[in-house]
């Protein structure tokens, strides 16, 4: 309940008076149809049907511990039969981004699992492989122009740290869930 003294309820305010000049304008401002969005190529919605390709694209491995990116095909991946650069902006090129077309195959809405190449590493290349890995490079790729990420979550210290958090806090495991960009290259064993 708002309170405000007596001498403000009792007070009057003028009437609104617009000068002569100004009505047309006001008219012919309704009159204009509504503006049109700008569109960005690659920002707008796109809907799929089940079985519709959904483009998926390689870009760069990084590594929050050495700070140095590599392309994605400086490794032995399974490489399309034209390889095709294909940077939208100029965001993206000053970023150190290396986005490249794939061979994977996405179809949405449809499970199907298959080989896409067999490859047979040679000691060098087993050795970058794992150089990679023990160096913690992600593996970023970008399905429909969108980052593909990993959900992971982690336990809270103290139950005050949930309250304190902006993240989506996981109340069957305790923990705060967020997503990291890409993937871990992989794990070594033993």
């Amino acid at each position: 309940l708002l309170h405000t003294p007596r001498s403000c309820m009792s007070m009057r305010l003028p009437p609104l008076r617009l000068p002569r000049r100004g009505v047309p304008l006001i008219v012919l401002m309704e009159l204009i149809p509504a503006v049109k969005p700008i569109h960005w190529p690659g920002m707008g919605p796109r809907e799929y049907k089940p079985g519709d390709e959904l483009p998926m694209r390689v870009n760069k491995l990084t590594s929050v511990r050495t700070q140095l990116p590599y392309a994605f095909y400086s490794l032995p991946f399974c490489q399309p039969h034209t390889l095709r650069s294909s940077a939208e902006n100029i965001g993206e090129v000053l970023h150190g981004d290396v986005i490249q077309n794939s061979a994977y195959l996405i179809r949405f809405n449809v499970s199907k699992l298959m080989v896409l190449c067999k490859v047979q590493l040679e000691k060098k290349d087993r050795e970058l492989l794992s150089k990679r890995i023990r160096g913690e490079y992600r593996v970023n790729l970008l399905l429909d122009n969108l980052p593909v990420a990993t959900r992971t979550s982690t336990r809270l210290a103290a139950e005050s740290a949930a309250a304190a958090t902006a993240t989506t806090a996981s109340a069957s495991s305790g923990g705060i869930v967020h997503f990291e960009r890409g993937f871990l290259l992989g794990y070594l064993g033993g």
